[in-house]
């Protein structure tokens, strides 16, 4: 086999782990939410994962990065979704026995934050051993584009499925799809230099800090994204809340609407999969600003035009998948090519961890104002700060390139 195919059939493998996982963790994350939403009648209990995750993951953050540069990355990524597939099916057989689905489903998000994040942080910083370094900014559109693909059809689908069919079946699709995960994985190669088991020196912690200190830029713009993450809180908790409970559209509508989302992903994943980024930073600030103009538009022709509501959430959901689609993996590669590997488990879960860190306030702040103030205005008040927030750190940013 030569080279180029051996890294054809490695983005094939991983390509297709994300696409499968993807579509089976959306599939039940969805029909979750709808269950808990028609269950508690509250966004609260719809935003439940959104705020359990980022505590987890805040809870694990001081030792995720370290095993993930202290261990075999294939070892860690099996061992993840082994007791990730157990968690369902204890979940299946505790839901079957009719226990209290709000307190079994709190457990299964913590297990599934747990796991899933060892597992995708994990596979993150395995890209390049994955894949020649040529090759990533390929494998990591290819995820991001895959992953939309399977979003776009498993949102509209889960909506369906929620109508149609006991949530049991549900749970055994996602079963099915993470026992798929994990044999891809185990016939994926991970190249020798993951790294061996070793001792995590002084020397070592502050080698990372050493690293941040040297990537400044890239420090704020994580920054600006936690911050727009959160004012995106607002799209997640508020669509499908006035949807289904405001304007009374049925859970298939919301899961459509949702879908567009996806396949705003999915155009932009192809565009970015083409397009090669010069200037990584000046590219992440202007789809940072985008976002922004999204989030004001969003707010300014809902308040002026509610009546076109339904439409208005359609074409924000498509510039939003749009957006991140195109601003996600060029930042990706940059942190996969100049982060040191032995570092780079760290760094990602550091990332990963401040990018949500705000979402459990955002999901408190934003379920409460839901059910006490109009949506219209709440969406205007949510982009003028967000304009005004982004407005000012981008000042550091300036400061931070000029270091």
């Amino acid at each position: 086999m030569t080279f180029m195919e051996r890294d054809n059939l490695q983005l094939i493998k991983a390509g297709s782990t994300s696409v499968i996982n993807a579509l089976g963790e959306t599939i039940f994350s969805f029909s979750l939410s709808l269950k808990l939403l028609k269950v508690t009648g509250s966004a609260l209990g719809y935003g439940t994962s959104l705020f359990i995750g980022p505590i987890v993951g805040l809870a694990l953050a001081p030792i995720l990065g370290k095993v993930i540069d202290k261990y075999s990355h294939k070892k860690l990524a099996l061992l993840a979704e082994s007791p990730l597939i157990a968690s369902l099916l204890l979940y299946l057989v505790a839901y079957s026995l009719g226990t209290n689905i709000l307190y079994t489903a709190i457990v299964l998000v913590c297990a599934m934050n747990i796991f899933g994040r060892l597992f995708s942080i994990t596979y993150l910083s395995s890209t390049p051993q994955i894949v020649s370094k040529k090759s990533i900014q390929r494998l990591n559109s290819i995820q991001t584009t895959g992953v939309s693909m399977a979003s776009i059809v498993a949102a509209p689908l889960a909506g369906f499925l929620f109508g149609i069919v006991p949530f049991a079946w549900i749970i055994l699709v996602e079963i099915a799809a993470e026992c798929f995960t994990l044999l891809i994985t185990w016939l994926t190669h991970f190249d020798s230099a993951t790294p061996k088991k070793t001792t995590v020196k002084k020397a070592e912690k502050v080698d990372l800090v050493g690293v941040l200190k040297q990537q400044p830029q890239l420090v704020v713009l994580t920054v600006i994204a936690m911050v727009l993450n959160l004012a995106d809180i607002s799209l997640q908790i508020g669509i499908p809340f006035v949807l289904i409970h405001t304007l009374k559209y049925s859970a298939a509508v919301s899961g459509n609407v949702q879908g567009v989302l996806s396949f705003g992903v999915f155009v932009g994943g192809i565009i970015i999969t083409i397009v090669q980024i010069k200037d990584v930073f000046k590219f992440e600030k202007v789809t940072y600003w985008l976002s922004v103009v999204n989030l004001l538009a969003l707010g300014f022709s809902i308040k002026f035009l509610p009546q076109a509501t339904l439409v208005i959430f359609v074409v924000i959901e498509f510039i939003s998948g749009f957006v991140g689609a195109i601003s996600d993996p060029p930042v990706f590669t940059y942190v996969q090519e100049v982060i040191p590997a032995k570092a780079l488990g760290r760094v990602n879960t550091l990332m990963y961890t401040m990018v949500q860190i705000l979402n459990p306030i955002g999901v408190l702040i934003y379920s409460s104002a839901f059910a006490v103030v109009d949506y219209q205005t709440l969406y205007l008040v949510n982009g003028l700060i967000a304009a005004v927030l982004v407005a000012l750190l981008f000042t550091q940013f300036k400061r931070a390139s000029k270091n």
